[in-house]
């Protein structure tokens, strides 16, 4: 059975650093971290806690993809995995609407926007040398330098698809 505690931004940072070691300490699994548009992201506190921990794995929640591109998120994702190999996993998602429209983005397509972001995204994340366009994104001969493994990628949904 695999136990994990979620962060969602809204207590403040430091306040969760002693429940995230109490966690280690506990034996759970892992704990997630979620970005909220406009609130905090998910990427500083997943660093402090990999820092603060030796085995849990560490959760990244509700990435955008309205309001990331795959080759930025890749290099965060590619980062965190060389601080804590094997500890890191994702969950990217289209995002709420109302907070995605507050960065001027609209998402067109939801299934295929989140399927060729998901696949950009793995593409980078493995080091492949990427000539993309899309109307939401686009590579130019963009290629990641993956000091450490490739961490899982779920995607998020809600809703009857």
């Amino acid at each position: 059975m695999r136990l994990s505690i979620a962060y969602t931004g809204f207590s403040g940072l430091e306040a969760t650093m002693p429940a995230v070691i109490a966690a280690e300490e506990a034996g759970l699994d892992g704990v997630w971290t979620a970005e909220h548009i406009g609130f905090h992201d998910a990427v500083v506190p997943s660093v402090m806690y990999m820092r603060a921990t030796k085995r849990l794995e560490i959760g990244l929640v509700g990435l955008s993809t309205a309001g990331r591109h795959p080759g930025l998120t890749a290099m965060e994702l590619l980062s965190l995995s060389e601080i804590g190999p094997g500890r890191v996993r994702v969950a990217v998602g289209l995002g709420d609407p109302t907070l995605v429209a507050k960065l001027g983005r609209r998402i067109h397509k939801p299934l295929q926007s989140i399927a060729v972001f998901v696949g950009a995204l793995r593409d980078a994340l493995r080091g492949g040398d990427l000539k993309v366009e899309h109307p939401e994104f686009t590579f130019d001969g963009f290629r990641a330098n993956p000091l450490g493994p490739p961490p899982p990628i779920d995607v998020m949904a809600i809703g009857r698809r």
